[in-house]
């Protein structure tokens, strides 16, 4: 641990990062330790998912890592208590894709299916986005030439 006088001299940001990092490894431990009271009823998953969801949860700290850089840069930073209603709904959310029967038969596939229809939803929207945009662009360009025309 350390000293009065050296927890002083912490910035903010370190600090948040110091006890962020702290409570990844007491989750860490507590993991491997398998003393985890919220798991003792849930369904036993295989090894292959088991090892997908410790990659998703390193990418998921790496983009509060992100996040945490985003926010000091002047971006809106949200309340504890938006925070935590969004930490509960995030993880209510992982909880049904983790029992869907699709993501359990075959948790790879049920993902790159579930990317593959997000991103043509959003080519989709982008392309439909673009059309109107372009339509925009011309009815400003025709009122434009009535205008100039009217003035003359």
């Amino acid at each position: 641990m350390y000293s009065k006088e050296e927890r002083q001299r912490f910035s903010k940001k370190e600090k948040r990062d110091r006890k962020k990092h702290a409570f990844v490894a007491r989750l860490a431990k507590q993991h491997s330790s398998g003393t985890d009271n919220r798991m003792q009823g849930a369904i036993a998953l295989p090894e292959p998912v088991l090892h997908f969801t410790g990659d998703l949860e390193q990418a998921l700290l790496a983009e509060l890592d992100s996040t945490t850089a985003m926010s000091s840069n002047g971006q809106k930073v949200l309340s504890n208590k938006k925070r935590q209603a969004m930490a509960e709904k995030e993880a209510a959310m992982f909880q049904a894709v983790l029992t869907h029967q699709a993501f359990q038969a075959d948790p790879l596939q049920s993902i790159a299916q579930h990317v593959n229809n997000t991103l043509a939803q959003q080519k989709m929207a982008s392309e439909k986005t673009k059309k109107l945009d372009e339509q925009h662009r011309r009815l400003e360009i025709r009122r434009e030439r009535k205008k100039a025309k009217s003035s003359q």
